[in-house]
Formats: C-alpha cells, structure tokens, sequence
C-alpha cells in the first residue's frame, strides 16, 4: 500500500520536536480559556489533548532512532 517515504509514519517523522511542545502548550491555553469562560466539559476535553499530544512526540522521536 505505502511504500517509503510515502507512508503516514514516515511522513510524521518529519514533523520536528518543537511542534508538539506548541501544540501541547496550545492545548492547555485553550483549555484554560475554555474553564475560564465556563464551558468546563469542552476545557476536560481539549485538556486531555495535551498527553496525547506529548506520547505522540515522545513516540515518533523513538522512531527516528
């Protein structure tokens, strides 16, 4: 199906590091903004970005190894 480099994996290997930490750093400001404006179900969930996110990264930096 996906051969080489054009496969989804290898694409996202690609992605650097600093990208992950803004978008985790993203995540928790939304979700900060969202608790504060009082939609606290839709800040639990834009929060639970921010681990996701974070293994993402640490994942795809084990694959470059």
């Amino acid at each position: 199906m996906f051969q080489g480099n054009d496969s989804p994996l290898a694409k996202a290997e690609e992605i650097p590091s600093e990208a992950f930490i803004a978008a985790t750093g993203a995540s928790i400001a939304l979700s900060l903004v969202l608790y504060a404006t009082g939609r606290k179900q839709a800040a639990q969930f834009v929060g639970l970005w921010a681990p996701t996110i974070i293994n993402l990264g640490l994942f795809l930096r084990l694959l470059r190894r």
